[in-house]
């Protein structure tokens, strides 16, 4: 194997990582998953803010930011 036969089997595992990441959707737990308050069975997130933000928005950026970091 040479350098672009390493290089496209890295290429290939992190588009794998990727698409599972995208793919995952969260499951309810009776709690925000964002900020832990108390909610009904089956939602994941608090209603939007507002300005339309809300906890579901925050946790997609804290998620996006962990993909970014490869954390």
């Amino acid at each position: 194997m040479d350098i672009t036969d390493h290089a496209s089997e890295q290429e290939d595992s992190e588009r794998a990582a990727v698409q599972a990441f995208r793919q995952f959707v969260p499951k309810p737990t009776g709690f925000c998953l964002n900020c832990g308050e108390p909610l009904q069975p089956t939602d994941c997130f608090c209603q939007p803010e507002a300005d339309g933000d809300g906890c579901a928005r925050d946790w997609d950026r804290a998620r996006a930011a962990r993909l970014r970091n490869g954390t």
